[in-house]
């Protein structure tokens, strides 16, 4: 136990190798390989958030820069008929910008439900779904798309953690906007159904 406990002690924050310790006696040699375990799944984890923000902060540089030179390219030209493609690109441009940072604000709004552990509430599905497609109507609008909610009035308020709910909702309404041809319709539909039965 003195052994463990210098080794945790003497350990940096970002050091999350195996505390290595099989020579120990076998009731701490299971406490020591839990650890490992624990230690392991975090090194993943953050691992992963690490990928995740270089291939934001990739995906951002781009955009930013080409809203640079728009930007240059308006101040350089004043007639309209040169102006108006200019400022569709820094529209475009913005709305790429914000979609990613909305990506990430949705990573670290699930990040915060996952810290505490996941406790389940009760949420009302139906409302989540119609709020999330009122704040999307506009981006829905403007991309020439029809978009709606369908409830059954059989749906019930849910168990469920609500912010990792609403981000996943969110997100999928958000692609579907995205990927869905001019003039499309997208359409969230909600259905009782017993568990188990099979999905349309």
């Amino acid at each position: 136990m003195r052994e463990l406990t210098r080794r945790l002690h003497e350990r940096s924050a970002s050091d999350l190798d195996p505390i290595g310790m099989g020579a120990a006696p076998l009731e701490i040699r299971a406490v020591t390989e839990e650890l490992d375990r624990l230690l392991g799944r975090l090194k993943a984890s953050l691992q992963q958030q690490s990928n995740f923000i270089g291939d934001a902060a990739h995906q951002l540089r781009t955009p930013l820069a080409a809203l640079k030179a728009s930007a240059e390219y308006l101040q350089r030209h004043r007639r309209a008929e040169d102006r108006e493609p200019a400022l569709q690109r820094v529209v475009e441009t913005a709305d790429r910008c914000i979609r990613v940072v909305n990506q990430l604000l949705s990573l670290a709004r699930a990040d915060v439900a996952q810290s505490g552990g996941v406790s389940l509430a009760q949420v009302d599905v139906v409302a989540l779904c119609e709020e999330i497609v009122t704040d999307s109507v506009d981006a829905a609008l403007a991309a020439g798309i029809d978009l709606g909610v369908e409830a059954d009035p059989a749906v019930q308020a849910v168990d469920a953690e609500p912010t990792l709910l609403r981000e996943a909702l969110r997100n999928l309404v958000d692609n579907a906007i995205q990927h869905t041809p001019p003039g499309g319709r997208v359409t969230v539909q909600l259905a009782a159904r017993p568990i188990g039965s099979a999905s349309p």
